[in-house]
């Protein structure tokens, strides 16, 4: 599903845009949404937030303000792109969903991408924009492009606090960035989680970026993490992580 705009959109391979939740659910995901140059913004950037959104693409959700529980995404390609390239509206982009309010039993799997261009470009592996709580999440496999990546979750979290545990996070990252989070926003924790991947933190990033990765990886290596990528046995500290079947 390839869909064109000449403003903001919310795509998802379930749903676009919504308060609700979605429990119970399998998905391929094959999304695209592209904003062309000729866009009118300026309802965006007139927006009072800390995070105004261009484009939200998300493998099951575009911008879902409710839960997700129960969710499995097969990625085949999510992407979002925009002619726009100024950053001060993100371009989200997310295996599960671009902006969601909270996660728990949900697992992003396939051999396709999870890709952002334009504005802040973000693409995560499950949330781009996460609201509140991830919990019991694996993503394995997919490979995310942007300018800004996070494995699990792009920003945690736009609202007061949010958490991030019991995951666990095996995806490729061509471009060199890494981490299970991108950036922790207000007063966000991570826990009983874990990042595996080859990349490495490449020439050009920010110090800043740099240091988010350090104090990420710090809070997910605390925890001893034992992980068969088949989707069947995942322990965290002897808690077991509810795969779906």
């Amino acid at each position: 599903m390839d869909i064109e705009t000449t403003g903001n959109a919310n795509i998802g391979g379930a749903v676009g845009y919504g308060s609700g939740d979605l429990s119970a659910l399998r998905v391929r995901a094959n999304v695209k949404a592209s904003c062309s140059a000729e866009a009118d913004l300026s309802a965006i950037q007139e927006q009072e937030r800390d995070y105004k959104v261009l484009l939200a693409v998300g493998g099951a959700a575009g911008c879902l303000y409710g839960n997700a529980d129960n969710v499995r995404v097969n990625v085949i390609r999510v992407a979002a792109e925009s002619a726009y390239g100024a950053t001060d509206l993100y371009v989200l982009s997310g295996g599960l969903a671009g902006q969601l309010g909270s996660a728990q039993n949900v697992e992003i799997t396939g051999t396709g991408s999870v890709s952002a261009s334009g504005g802040r470009a973000l693409a995560a592996g499950a949330v781009a924009l996460l609201s509140s709580d991830i919990s019991c999440a694996v993503v394995s496999q997919v490979t995310l492009s942007a300018s800004n990546v996070g494995g699990v979750v792009g920003v945690l979290s736009t609202g007061e606090s949010g958490s991030a545990s019991l995951v666990v996070c095996n995806v490729d990252v061509p471009a060199g960035q890494g981490g299970l989070i991108w950036l922790l926003a207000e007063d966000a924790t991570v826990s009983a989680s874990r990042y595996y991947a080859d990349a490495v933190l490449a020439g050009g990033v920010s110090s800043a970026q740099e240091a988010q990765f350090d104090q990420v990886s710090k809070l997910g290596t605390a925890a001893e993490v034992y992980a068969e990528f088949d989707g069947t046995v995942w322990t965290v500290d002897g808690e077991s992580i509810p795969m779906l079947k």
